[in-house]
């Protein structure tokens, strides 16, 4: 037996050794217990379950479904249309012209197991990447393609947006300027 496969094997006797235990500890404490091993996923939400740090299936949800305690994790994630305001940026246009622009950006987790695996934080990460993209897409264009363009803009900054977040499960409904 190679070094991994022992590994391997040990940690897979761990796994099902703590499962041992904490179906155990539900059985001693039943009702009690009840209120904690038994989740309610909403309709709009998903769940993904995480069975010592592995996960442990696809997403769960809409329903009810069963956790072991101190074996399983579990990460809710909404489903539902989240909308952020990306902060003001000072951009300088192709025309060396300084204006402040700011936008709104809506979006939605469209793959729920990507989203919590792919990427460390979701929202945070979708909120830098609109301002770096706005400030990007802004500074190739002069002042007055800007004012006179901004449903190209958006939609170029939106389409742009949902290709780099496409890989965290992420879909960019709509950007607003």
């Amino acid at each position: 037996m190679t070094n991994e496969s022992k590994v391997g094997a040990l940690t897979r006797f761990v796994e099902v050794l703590a499962t041992i235990g904490s179906f155990l500890l539900v059985l001693v404490t039943l009702p009690f217990s009840l209120c904690f091993t038994f989740k309610v996923v909403q309709e709009y939400e998903r769940a993904v379950v995480f069975r010592m740090g592995r996960l442990k299936s696809g997403a769960y949800g809409p329903g009810t479904f069963f956790v072991m305690p101190c074996v399983d994790s579990c990460v809710r994630v909404d489903l539902r249309t989240v909308s952020f305001d990306v902060p003001p940026q000072e951009i300088l246009t192709k025309d060396s012209v300084t204006v402040s622009v700011d936008a709104v950006v809506y979006y939605r987790i469209k793959e729920p197991l990507n989203a919590v695996i792919k990427i460390a934080n979701y929202s945070h990460s979708t909120r830098l990447l609109a301002a770096s993209t706005l400030r990007t897409v802004l500074g190739t264009r002069n002042l007055a393609e800007i004012l006179s363009e901004r449903e190209t803009i958006s939609h170029t900054m939106q389409s742009s947006l949902d290709e780099a977040t496409e890989p965290w499960g992420v879909k960019v409904e709509r950007v607003e300027m």
